[in-house]
């Protein structure tokens, strides 16, 4: 694995991690909504996903996978942007104490979310199982080229996920109090039912 080869794929990453896409969303949603700390978890799991596809794509085993799990996960995926968007527009308790009481059950939601968008992801999927085996061989990587793959895959896609809840939460807390907090929710719900909808019916 050449140098060259190695900065081409990272950029890739970069690239692929930054355009707008339904994780992208769900980062920001859960920053701004509850906490830095839920968008990181959501970021934690987007990372494994996109783990998870490049050990997929070094051993070959990506037109199987395709075939028999992504095109049922897009409806799991759905289904927990739809509980998101709801769970936005009418909250169980109150904007304050949701946004303080992040307990493990709401980061096990975020880290779990992270995984299942990623994974029905379409630009991910064109990417890690049609371009990377073009720019990376897996069949002759070795097992030092290969962690270095992951730690290029995590630092890409975290780094970019990361600076996404950075500024969401940044946006949050300069413009956060109570007559705006109600509208930054139903934004944010609203377009987690509409990424779910697209989701369910488009794809």
């Amino acid at each position: 694995m050449v140098v060259f080869d190695t900065l081409t794929f990272f950029l890739a990453v970069v690239v692929l991690a930054s355009i707008p896409s339904a994780s992208n969303a769900l980062v920001v949603a859960k920053a701004a909504s509850a906490g830095f700390k839920n968008g990181a978890f959501a970021v934690l799991g987007i990372v494994v996903a996109d783990l998870i596809f490049v050990l997929i794509a070094i051993l070959g085993l990506s037109l199987l996978v395709e075939k028999a799990i992504f095109e049922y996960l897009k409806y799991v995926a759905a289904l927990f942007l739809f509980c998101v968007g709801v769970g936005l527009l009418w909250p169980t308790k109150s904007p304050e104490r949701q946004v303080a009481r992040q307990n493990s059950v709401e980061y096990s939601s975020s880290f779990f979310a992270g995984i299942i968008i990623t994974l029905c992801d379409a630009k991910a999927v064109i990417f890690y199982f049609s371009l990377l085996p073009i720019l990376l061989d897996g069949e002759r990587l070795k097992f030092s080229e290969t962690i270095i793959v992951f730690s290029l895959t995590a630092i890409g896609v975290g780094g970019v996920k990361l600076l996404y809840a950075l500024m969401a939460k940044a946006v949050t807390d300069r413009y956060f109090n109570k007559s705006t907090d109600k509208i930054f929710r139903s934004i944010y719900g609203i377009l987690m039912i509409t990424i779910a909808v697209y989701l369910m019916l488009f794809k």
